[in-house]
């Protein structure tokens, strides 16, 4: 069996959109890839709090890290005597950052899993709020790369795969969800081509040709919002299309997704006509 410990991730796995540095929270500006590489930094939570809202953060792994990192900010302004107490005076802060983009389910469960490290901190919860913020961040990281081992076993070598939306380590801590799963496949010498679908909602105006964006930079924007031109930095070379766009379906073996992939899942299966051996695929990921 695959297991996480096989993939070297030095090589397959680098991008970090999330970077704490002890004293503010650096967020890797993602509505000005691929052209511009450049870090939001924020110095208290309600800076995190609009960067989330202004989609400077994206993915809802990464949006629950980011909020949980902005409580830690929050919290340089507080004295308490213990958690509880602290959660009194911190709870406007938290509820500006869940308001920040409520549809996305981490960010809530961040934020809920910070008022539980705060109840049951004494004196030290400062601290603890700040290894908590650390935990989560770490334990997304370690999950991503533990599916990508077990999701890149299922994969036959030579095989054509599908990404939809994001769910590359620019979403998450790291390594990505459904991208961690072909970067792992991509690192066992498993996959020959993958399909990048889109992603929403910053990038899905970008997906009609025309006289300012030509074919090759939407390829370039959408392939660099899972990661996958970094994948090219790793030593291999991808053939990138857009399954929207015609793409050579007899090609697609899998189909690898977020978990709000119902609808554009049916239309990839109805155009394209997936065999019940790709959508069994599918439905064990």
């Amino acid at each position: 069996m695959n297991t996480a410990s096989d993939i070297d991730y030095a090589r397959y796995d680098h991008i970090r959109p999330i970077l704490w540095t002890g004293d503010a929270l650096q967020l890797l500006d993602q509505r000005k890839l691929p052209f511009v590489v450049e870090h939001v930094v924020c110095h208290d939570s309600d800076e995190v709090a609009s960067a989330i809202h202004a989609l400077t953060v994206r993915g809802a792994p990464a949006i629950g890290i980011a909020a949980a990192w902005g409580v830690v900010l929050a919290a340089r302004e507080v004295q308490a005597a213990d958690g509880a107490h602290a959660l009194q005076q911190l709870e406007p802060a938290l509820q500006r950052l869940n308001a920040s983009r409520p549809t996305a389910v981490n960010l809530a469960w961040a934020l809920a899993r910070m008022r539980r490290c705060l109840n049951a901190a004494g004196a030290d919860w400062k601290a603890l709020l700040e290894s908590e913020a650390q935990a989560i961040a770490e334990e997304d990281l370690a999950a991503n790369r533990h599916m990508g081992a077990l999701g890149a076993g299922l994969i036959e070598a030579g095989s054509g795969v599908l990404t939809h939306c994001n769910t590359g380590s620019l979403a998450t801590a790291g390594f990505g969800t459904a991208l961690g799963v072909i970067r792992a496949g991509m690192a066992q010498h498993r996959i020959a081509r993958v399909f990048a679908g889109e992603t929403r909602p910053w990038l899905q105006k970008y997906y009609s040709v025309n006289e300012d964006w030509v074919a090759e930079d939407r390829r370039k924007l959408l392939a660099f919002a899972r990661d996958l031109l970094n994948s090219d930095y790793a030593g291999h070379r991808l053939t990138f299309e857009l399954f929207a766009q015609s793409p050579p379906f007899a090609h697609l073996n899998a189909v690898y997704n977020n978990f709000d992939f119902s609808g554009p899942l049916e239309f990839v299966r109805k155009s394209a006509g997936l065999s019940d051996r790709v959508l069994r695929k599918q439905q064990k990921r």
